[in-house]
């Protein structure tokens, strides 16, 4: 009898169906920091082009944007889901308020957005990297 534990588990270790390769979860690849100050360019709700600077900053899983374009003042808040980044924003003593969805590129985002007021057109604005925060922005 004393041999009979040890077969047992041998043997039900050998039954264990072992995955294939393409069976096994995919390693997640490192998201690249977006943490920086970027050349903001665009159309404006008059359909005017707009130019100016943004800058992203990381808090745990948030993000915080500001943006400076000539003598206007946006801020937001958003949050990352792999390479989107969406962000709900208001104009700084004003009552304008939207939202912009970008597509995370290697130095750049391409975004899309809307307001509030505005006639419900759906704008475009670029982001350009022009400088990466120190230290993660801490």
């Amino acid at each position: 009898m004393q041999y009979i534990w040890p077969l047992v588990v041998l043997t039900g270790f050998l039954a264990i169906p072992i995955p294939r390769s393409e069976e096994l979860p995919k390693p997640r690849l490192a998201e690249p920091d977006i943490q920086g100050y970027y050349e903001v360019s665009g159309i404006d709700i008059s359909g005017k082009p707009y130019q100016g600077i943004a800058i992203i900053r990381r808090i745990e899983s948030i993000y915080l944007v500001q943006w400076i374009l000539g003598d206007l003042g946006f801020r937001g808040v958003g949050l990352r889901e792999g390479d989107k980044l969406v962000v709900g924003y208001v104009q700084m003593d004003r009552p304008f308020q939207g939202v912009y969805s970008y597509k995370i590129n290697p130095g750049r985002l391409v975004g899309r957005w809307v307001s509030v007021p505005g006639d419900g057109t759906v704008r475009t604005e670029d982001m350009v990297l022009l400088k990466v925060l120190e230290n993660g922005g801490k």
